[in-house]
């Protein structure tokens, strides 16, 4: 299992205070010891938002299927920590917006990929 085994690699519950306090003590061990983590919701998709430094994200996921994560701008260590506590690296990223998208997919990869084609998403590339 990854470091996200609690709330990534397992269905985390239904309690945001618990999602939240696996998903902090996740990435505080493995990548951003000062970033501080809030679970948003929790039902599939789950969500979540953070703050680290002068960085502020939000990300969702559905456990074994796929992460969503969604920056203001492309911030290596932030991705490079989500790869480490996942466990395996991002398949593609594009820009939506103003955000910076990631997206780490477990399941339906190429599914997906068809679709941000179809829809002509900006800066679509695989990671």
């Amino acid at each position: 299992m990854s470091a996200a085994q609690y709330w990534f690699d397992t269905t985390p519950g239904t309690n945001t205070f618990d999602i939240g306090e696996h998903i902090r003590l996740s990435f505080w061990r493995y990548g951003l010891g000062t970033a501080w983590f809030k679970a948003t919701s929790a039902v599939p998709p789950y969500m979540a938002e953070a703050r680290w430094n002068d960085i502020s994200f939000h990300f969702e996921w559905v456990p074994q299927q796929y992460l969503i994560l969604r920056l203001p701008h492309a911030e290596k260590t932030v991705e490079d920590a989500f790869a480490l506590v996942l466990g395996f690296k991002p398949v593609f990223r594009y820009t939506d917006g103003n955000e910076t998208v990631i997206e780490w997919r477990k399941a339906d990869r190429a599914a997906r990929w068809n679709e941000l084609v179809e829809r002509d998403q900006p800066n679509l590339a695989l990671a």
